[in-house]
C-alpha cells in the first residue's frame, strides 16, 4: 500500500508540476520580454481623381474609307509603352473613348476619364527633326 501511496502522490505531484509549468510560462506575455507593441494602423490614402496622371492621347490620323470614320490614336500612360488603336465612334480603347469624328475639319471628340476633349490632328505634327541638307560650298580652284 506504501508502493500506490507513493505512486499516487508522485503522480500528483508530476501533476502539480505540470500546472505548475505552465502557469510559470504563462507570465511571459504579460511580462512583455521582447518589448512588442501593438501594430500602428496605417491610414489609407486614395488620392483625388485631379491627381491620377492623365494618359497622353495624341491623333496620328483620320480616315473614311468604306463609309465609315475612323481614328488612329496612340496613348501614352506614365509608366507603360506608347499603345496604337484604331478607332470608330462609340469604340473605347482603356481610358479613352470616342465620342465623334469630324473626318473634314480633322477633329475628334473624345472623353478620357470622364474628362471630354476635342484633339485635332494638326496637334499630332511633329516638325521634322532637321532641316533640308544644304549642299556644301563649291570649292573654286584656280
Amino acid at each position: 500500500m506504501t508502493a500506490v501511496a507513493a505512486l499516487l502522490s508522485g503522480t500528483a505531484t508530476v501533476h502539480t508540476l505540470g500546472a505548475t509549468s505552465e502557469s510559470r510560462f504563462e507570465t511571459i506575455p504579460l511580462r512583455n520580454a521582447f518589448a512588442l507593441r501593438a501594430p500602428i494602423p496605417v491610414p489609407t490614402v486614395t488620392p483625388p481623381a485631379s491627381a491620377v496622371a492623365q494618359p497622353k492621347v495624341v491623333v496620328t490620323g483620320i480616315t473614311d474609307l468604306g463609309g465609315t470614320s475612323k481614328v488612329l490614336l496612340e496613348s501614352t500612360d506614365p509608366g507603360r509603352p506608347v499603345a496604337r488603336a484604331i478607332l470608330s465612334e462609340g469604340d473605347t480603347f482603356g481610358f479613352v473613348r470616342v465620342l465623334q469624328i469630324d473626318v473634314p475639319a480633322g477633329r475628334v471628340k473624345v472623353r478620357i476619364r470622364d474628362i471630354e476633349s476635342t484633339l485635332t490632328l494638326e496637334s499630332a505634327r511633329i516638325p521634322p527633326p532637321f532641316s533640308e541638307p544644304s549642299l556644301p560650298p563649291s570649292r573654286v580652284r584656280g
